[in-house]
């Protein structure tokens, strides 16, 4: 079991046009994260389940949420 989980919004490819889904991602340090999985089918993440990436914290389109967004991998601590 992992120590600590968040929700993470990871962007997805081929798409056409941004599209960011909503996964599970274990805390590595104070803005990275561990991508879990598994990739569900017919998605194609950025970045793929045990990669490390860097999330920068945006607000959301309601302007009200704001959520973690990977934004690049990051080295793996």
């Amino acid at each position: 079991m992992h120590e600590k989980t968040a929700t993470i919004w990871m962007p997805l490819q081929g798409e056409g046009q941004d599209v960011w889904v909503q996964v599970e991602a274990e805390v590595v340090g104070d803005s990275t994260f561990r991508v879990l999985g598994p990739e569900p089918d017919g998605q194609s993440w950025a970045y793929a389940p045990n990669t490390v990436v860097r999330c920068v914290t945006k607000v959301l389109i309601d302007r009200r949420t704001r959520g973690l967004f990977a934004v690049e991998e990051a080295p793996d601590s």
